[in-house]
């Protein structure tokens, strides 16, 4: 039978027994105890035996342990960080340094894209108007005070030939084509003034700041005069080259019959591979919403959307010394020549239905390759 003095007995011998025991060093003489064993977490989520991970989401970057998302570590490094991007979340890593096999990762905030927004290379843009094709940003722009829905090249064409005038171009699918006539004064091109006639100066002619300037297919082509009626392949002077620079300022040319049927194709939304190739509404898209004759994008009797900014104006076609159909009739030069090499390829937009076109048509003729004045639109060159 244990009595209470025999408890009080035990309990006093107990205490001398600890207090005997906590007064004792470790063997190598050092008074501090042993570090404690941190468990680390393995990159699959285990740990290693032998004592308990510290909790909690913080951590340090250097000295002591410290565990986040599950990773005991004694020391990590600093955050390194990649931005978000289109639509997507950054990211933020970080490795352990004592125990470079952990690594932790985080999400960071996202970039949110509104509704008239779209990410082209990482890079965000707007889109412009209703036109929902993407572009560029850093090449690319809209400018709805000249057309809500044209997608104009930011630096535009400076043609230092020509006292640095400047010129608007647009992307219209792959392509990007000057938004107006060219102007430049080549030997030999010409201006219209109001009757009609056309003279080799008239720069300042209203029609001529209008409409640009008209050139025959050898002048258009930098071609001598000798090229005249023959074919391109007959004589070195008259090659044509892909793509071929003539009259446009450096980067860009005169495009050719295929280059205009990839444009027309483009804005009509059919893939006939006929070449040269007649289209029947293309020319609905690529007009002038002003300028053409009882035709605009709504309440006229035609249809003039401009949907692209390519902003074709009537310009007419001339011959010798005189030019017609202004107001009604615009026609611009193709490099191609016909086959037989007396021709070149052209084409032309019209105000109605004279002679039987359709006046929302865009065709291709050719004609002799001297005499003949039409407009130039230069297309840039390929990258």
């Amino acid at each position: 039978m244990i009595t209470r003095y025999h408890k009080l007995a035990l309990t006093a011998g107990f205490g001398l027994a600890m207090a005997l025991t906590f007064s004792c060093s470790s063997d190598d003489g050092n008074d501090n105890p042993p570090p404690p064993v941190v468990a680390i977490s393995s990159s699959d989520g285990s740990s290693s035996s032998g004592g308990s991970s510290s909790s909690g989401g913080g951590s340090s970057s250097s000295g002591g342990s410290s565990s986040s998302g599950g990773i005991a570590c004694a020391a990590w490094g600093d955050w390194v960080i990649t931005p978000a991007t289109c639509g997507t979340k950054g990211v933020r890593t970080r490795t352990c340094t004592s125990d470079p096999s952990h690594v932790e990762t985080e999400e960071i905030d996202k970039v949110v894209l509104t509704s008239t927004q779209f990410c082209h290379n990482n890079k965000i843009g707007s889109f412009c108007g209703t036109r929902t094709e993407t572009f560029d940003p850093d090449l690319y722009e809209c400018k709805p005070s000249i057309n809500a829905n044209g997608i104009y090249l930011k630096a535009g064409i400076t043609d230092s030939r020509d006292n640095n005038r400047h010129y608007n171009a647009v992307l219209i699918g792959t392509q990007t084509w000057m938004a107006e006539n060219l102007r430049y004064e080549a030997d030999g091109s010409k201006c219209s003034d109001d009757s009609g006639h056309l003279v080799e100066d008239g720069s300042s002619f209203a029609r001529c700041q209008k409409y640009g300037r008209v050139y025959e297919w050898l002048i258009a082509m930098d071609f001598p005069s000798e090229c005249n009626g023959i074919l391109s392949t007959s004589n070195a002077k008259c090659t044509i080259n892909t793509p071929h620079k003539g009259v446009c300022p450096t980067g860009w040319h005169i495009p050719s019959n295929a280059e205009w049927d990839k444009l027309v194709h483009y804005v009509d939304g059919t893939d006939d591979e006929e070449s040269p190739y007649d289209s029947e509404t293309a020319g609905i898209y690529l007009k002038d919403k002003e300028g053409w004759r009882d035709c605009g994008p709504t309440g006229k009797t035609y249809r003039c959307e401009d949907t692209y900014g390519f902003s074709a104006l009537p310009g007419g076609g001339g011959s010798g010394n005189y030019i017609d159909y202004v107001g009604r009739d615009g026609n611009w030069w193709s490099s191609s020549e016909h086959s037989a090499g007396i021709q070149a390829y052209y084409r032309e937009i019209i105000y109605d239905n004279y002679f039987g076109y359709n006046y929302n048509a865009f065709y291709y003729d050719a004609v002799g390759k001297s005499n003949n004045f039409f407009s130039v639109r230069c297309l840039k060159d390929s990258p």
